[in-house]
């Protein structure tokens, strides 16, 4: 199948193509989403039934992500941009939090806010399981900075435990 002109709120995702088969309670997919943003593909299986137990991986490579944040926060700062590319893997039951986990992998990511650019030192970590998500790496270099950050945003109190450590230029604030 394939679906022409897709958006998410405002924002084009292009074009969309792929594949969904049927076997018995399972779901199996695969699918490419393009344009001149955005580069997506995943594949996997989500189980029918109550519970929709999925194992789907998700690619994401040099795709723009500021034009769909800003589509459900739109006070986001016009002059902030990402760009990035990487993976995230989705294991466990859909219907329940509690029971599913996401990994994400970026691989490669680069922000500007206003006139400052930042990128990825190294591979950024994060994973959801539960109600908790875990930044376990995350390494951000630019001009003046070289920041190692990392922790634990709880969802149910919405609580942040956050550790940050090296130095940055404080042109980062602007954005």
């Amino acid at each position: 199948a394939s679906f022409s002109d897709v958006f998410v709120a405002d924002e084009a995702i292009g074009r969309i193509s792929g594949d969904l088969s049927m076997s018995g309670d399972a779901l199996t997919l695969k699918f490419e989403a393009a344009s001149p943003r955005l580069a997506v593909s995943g594949a996997g299986r989500i189980d029918m039934t109550e519970a929709m137990n999925a194992d789907v991986t998700f690619l994401v490579n040099d795709t723009s992500l500021d034009p769909y944040f800003r589509a459900f926060q739109p006070r986001l700062s016009p002059f902030t941009t990402a760009i990035a590319s990487g993976r995230i893997h989705v294991v466990g039951d859909l219907a329940n939090i509690d029971r599913l986990r996401v990994d994400g992998e970026v691989d490669k990511v680069d922000l500007s806010l206003f006139d400052y650019k930042l990128h990825n030192a190294a591979p950024i970590k994060i994973a959801l399981e539960g109600s908790t998500v875990r930044v376990t790496e995350m390494r951000l270099a630019g001009d003046g900075t070289e920041l190692d950050l990392s922790g634990v945003v709880t969802l149910d109190d919405q609580q942040i435990t956050a550790r940050a450590s090296g130095a940055a230029n404080l042109g980062v604030l602007q954005g």
